[in-house]
């Protein structure tokens, strides 16, 4: 019925567990509280909190997000049902072991002044002492110990950090996720270090609960030091405010007095042990409805924290897509710009072409005048022979020319098409480097993995088409045109002829405009006129060739100049579809993932 206790627990214990004092054997008077049965607006705080870890899971899989932060939402998610975790950490020889065996009542773990604890300890209740190895984590140890209050608590032991070994910091700092409440533990001799002030940033970045435990306060002396002892903790704790923004607990423990009162000896003046003020805390702090409260509060920060992460990584990677989109537009603005560098100086490059046509209109205007003349009356009966003198003295060496220009403007072509391609190649590059990506911050390892594949691609593709260019082949090409050009000026079908025979057909029709039997009856009054008509109609015959060139040559820049800006536009055209694809998936994400962080923060804010 509604209101009444379920048998579910928080913790994993056991059902129908009733509230009791339990003392710690050997150890402090601190007690803790056993584990309540959970109201039904617990139960539900548990289960969305289940159901979020593992919905964010997904999420940052399905990201290519990293392992570790996978491997700690499934931890974190496993954690929420099993017991509480009190984590002890601190840096090797600040009295660690030694305060973990006082809260234990019995030197359970070995002490020293060289790192002693090399995996992670996690410290339950058992009748008999034992230890467990776990191959899926080589890092950690599981320990039974016959201490009552670990059946309500599981104390944990760290590898000291800021070793020699390194490791042992990475495999605490590895398992700080899963703490519920830690215990930071700093000595007398050297507090708030800088190495232990990173330390706690590290700590404190997963929001959580931290009490800093000052070990070894009976090396300052008797009682008479209790104001050292003061100021120390007062350095701490301005060091916390000033590096951390934090408000912390600072307690000053000595585990030597407290043996020694324990055995009954005469303490005397000496400073307190601070271990009846440390049970205090605890027990003040750490009761049933608490410790349900910090672990469920530090399952949900997990949430937040990673959550954050990946907010900024899409976030990051949303800016990383409006670059590509000013990459791609800079690449069009790339390509109207050399577009219009290129038909600037295509008239230049046509003059060219058109300048041996001049100079062929040159040397037939010198033909006309030396060779049509009485002097070379006998000559001009013989059409044979006029003929060979028109194609040896102005039409000889026009093939070669011709083809010159035509190699020499598709060299042009070919050149800056190769140094636009090359240019818009190293826009790319840069765009796919790791300095473009260190500008807008880390994405996800998928995202970078996928979007340097496309960019590698296209450059590839880039490469592969300039190189396809063979000149030879493009020279071949331009010159058909320019025959089809000369072909059109003497009006006849396409043939095998070579390009000096069809420029002989097309501008001088000998049997046309001079005979023998025209010259036999008109005589040789009929020259002058013979000789003003032959220039006028070469001429006409070379200024149709030029426009007709110019037309060919125009269109056929026209084409190679589209063709070759549909062929970048295929190449580019994945980069596009792949940010257009991606900016809609990212919206997609970004939306369910602040969907996810919304429902988080109103987890631990659900009321009875």
């Amino acid at each position: 019925k509604e209101g009444t206790p379920s048998r579910s627990y928080i913790a994993g214990s056991p059902a129908f567990r009733v509230k009791q004092s339990v003392v710690l054997e050997g150890a402090p008077s601190a007690f803790f509280e056993a584990d309540q049965i959970l109201s039904e607006v617990q139960q539900r705080q548990v289960g969305a909190q289940e159901k979020m870890l593992g919905e964010l899971k997904a999420l940052v899989g399905r990201m290519g997000g990293d392992d570790g932060d996978v491997e700690v939402l499934q931890q974190t998610k496993d954690q929420l049902k099993s017991m509480f975790l009190l984590v002890v950490v601190g840096e090797f020889n600040s009295g660690k072991s030694s305060f973990l065996n006082a809260l234990l009542g019995s030197n359970f773990l070995a002490e020293g002044v060289t790192p002693t604890t090399s995996k992670v300890n996690v410290i339950s209740y058992g009748k008999d002492p034992r230890s467990d190895e776990n191959p899926l984590e080589p890092s950690l140890l599981r320990v039974q110990l016959p201490v009552d209050w670990l059946q309500h608590i599981n104390l944990v032991d760290t590898p000291g950090t800021n070793a020699i070994d390194v490791t042992h910091q990475v495999i605490t700092e590895t398992f700080i996720p899963r703490s519920d409440f830690v215990l930071f533990v700093t000595s007398v001799d050297r507090p708030f270090s800088h190495s232990e002030k990173d330390f706690l940033q590290r700590i404190k970045a997963w929001k959580k609960k931290i009490v800093v435990v000052l070990s070894k306060a009976d090396i300052l002396g008797d009682s008479s030091a209790q104001p050292e002892l003061e100021k120390v903790v007062q350095f701490i704790k301005q060091g916390l405010r000033a590096e951390l923004n934090e408000e912390f607990p600072v307690l000053p423990v000595s585990v030597r007095t407290y043996h020694r009162r324990n055995k009954g000896d005469e303490v005397g003046q000496e400073l307190s042990d601070g271990m009846d003020e440390l049970q205090e805390f605890l027990r003040n702090n750490l009761s049933s409805s608490s410790r349900f409260a910090l672990k469920l509060a530090s399952s949900n920060a997990v949430c937040s924290k990673i959550g954050a992460k990946y907010g900024d990584r899409l976030l990051n990677a949303s800016h990383q897509l409006k670059d590509d989109l000013t990459t791609l537009k800079h690449i069009e603005e790339m390509g109207s710009l050399f577009r219009e560098d290129m038909d600037k100086d295509l008239e230049q490059q046509r003059l060219q072409l058109d300048n041996v046509l001049l100079n062929l209109k040159h040397r037939g205007t010198n033909f006309f005048d030396d060779r049509i003349t009485i002097l070379n009356f006998f000559s001009l009966l013989n059409e044979t022979k006029l003929k060979n003198m028109f194609e040896e003295e102005v039409v000889r060496g026009t093939d070669t020319e011709m083809s010159r220009g035509v190699a020499t403007f598709v060299d042009w072509i070919l050149r800056r098409t190769e140094s636009h391609w090359g240019s818009v190649a190293r826009v790319i590059r840069e765009q796919a480097s790791h300095e473009t990506l260190a500008k807008t911050g880390p994405v996800t390892p998928q995202f970078e993995y996928n979007r340097n594949n496309v960019l590698d691609e296209i450059s590839k593709t880039i490469e592969d088409v300039t190189e396809g260019y063979v000149r030879e082949q493009e020279v071949g090409k331009m010159m058909s045109e320019v025959k089809n050009a000369i072909y059109q000026t003497a009006v006849m079908e396409a043939g095998a002829l070579g390009l000096s025979a069809v420029l002989s057909l097309a501008l001088f029709d000998v049997t046309g405009m001079v005979g023998a039997g025209t010259l036999a009856v008109a005589g040789l009054g009929i020259l002058p006129y013979r000789r003003v008509q032959l220039r006028k109609k070469f001429y006409a015959k070379v200024d149709e060739l030029r426009r007709n060139l110019k037309v060919e040559l125009h269109t056929q820049y026209q084409r190679e100049m589209e063709e070759r800006k549909d062929k970048l536009r295929t190449a580019l055209s994945p980069y596009e579809l792949y940010v257009r694809r991606e900016e809609r998936d990212l919206e997609r994400t970004r939306a369910t993932l602040s969907d996810l962080l919304a429902s988080n923060r109103t987890i631990l804010s659900a009321k009875e």
